[in-house]
């Protein structure tokens, strides 16, 4: 072996400790283990929309879980993942919200149309009559 060699795998990190990989899911309960089941969700509508980031979809799935789990009600015999399911679809309401905040500032504002209510005879007769009582006067 080299001296180069021996030199470099002698060399530590210093004092800096190696940090695991972050893990979003809770560390026990329902959402821990569909974690498979939300992750694969997730992984696939993000294929479908390119420009929204994973870690972020990631994280509003698993609130939109969490949320899941605590109305979920295991007595009445469905499985946890056909409940979380219709939660998990809600995912492109981010996607769209996402993509709405980088348009804003690139699409013109649409004016908004003022329609004036329209007169009724009744009042159109009643200025005829103001009208009417101050030429007299």
């Amino acid at each position: 072996m080299s001296r180069r060699r021996k030199r470099r795998e002698s060399r530590s990190a210093g004092n800096i400790k190696a940090e695991g990989v972050y893990d979003p899911f809770p560390k026990s309960g329902l959402v821990k283990q569909y974690e498979r089941f939300i992750r694969k969700h997730v992984r696939e509508f993000c294929a479908g929309y390119p420009g929204l980031q994973y870690e972020l979809a990631l994280g509003w799935a698993i609130e939109r879980a969490i949320a899941a789990e605590a109305k979920f009600k295991p007595e009445l015999g469905n499985d946890f993942s056909t409940f979380l399911r219709p939660y998990l679809r809600r995912l492109h309401r981010l996607a769209q919200r996402e993509t709405n905040d980088c348009r804003k500032s690139t699409k013109p504002r649409r004016r908004e149309i003022v329609v004036k209510p329209r007169r009724r005879e009744s009042d159109r007769m009643s200025q005829r009559l103001r009208a009417a009582v101050t030429e007299q006067e």
